[in-house]
């Protein structure tokens, strides 16, 4: 500002000492409630970004329901990921509806574990006392559930509509066939597989 600059809010219409094309100009501050609306105004655009784009604020019903739709997937992922312990599925495990049920699912496991699940050349005998993974049921369901690669095992035996429910009722069957005994049909991997029965 010039010399003659008057104090803030005051106007003296005093004009500054240059001009561009004839055009000159008066050097006064703007009026308090201008610079306000100006200040205001921008802190809510910052807030605004802030929240409705890096944090959790919704615009309109239909961005809340999203998100609270996002919010419950989430959870329930969270949840798929923690899975069931040893001990609960052991318990699930006694429960012959459960293993009835996994019995009828087995149609894509038979394709290489064989009709009676005694192994076939792609995949192992699951009715001996050896196992690749560990005979446990968590392991089980791990290698049902994301395959054990680079073996022939792919995720959910290559039925990706397979929920987590289905896979539980199928190692149910596995080891509710265990416990009928031992059936004898491929040999064991001597280097790979490890004597681990099904005791349980």
């Amino acid at each position: 500002m010039s010399d003659f600059a008057p104090k803030h809010g005051e106007s003296i219409d005093q004009e500054r000492s240059h001009a561009f094309d004839g055009i000159t100009e008066y050097d006064n501050s703007l009026p308090r409630w201008w610079l306000w609306t100006l200040y205001l105004t921008s802190a809510f655009a910052v807030w605004y970004v802030f929240n409705f784009h890096f944090y959790t604020g919704v615009l309109t019903k239909q961005d809340a329901d999203r998100f609270e739709y996002e919010t419950a997937l989430k959870k329930a992922a969270d949840s798929q990921k923690k899975g069931k312990t040893e001990e609960e599925l052991r318990a699930l495990s006694k429960n012959p509806l459960l293993a009835k049920k996994g019995e009828l699912l087995v149609a894509n496991c038979k394709a290489c574990h064989g009709f009676d699940m005694t192994g076939t050349p792609i995949g192992p005998n699951l009715r001996d006392k050896y196992w690749l993974h560990g005979s446990t049921m968590t392991a089980i369901l791990e290698s049902i559930t994301n395959g054990r690669p680079p073996s022939a095992m792919i995720a959910k035996g290559g039925n990706p509509a397979l929920t987590s429910d289905d896979i539980e009722n199928i190692v149910c069957y596995i080891v509710d066939l265990n416990r009928q005994g031992e059936k004898p049909g491929m040999r064991p991997q001597q280097a790979r597989e490890k004597e681990d029965p099904i005791t349980y």
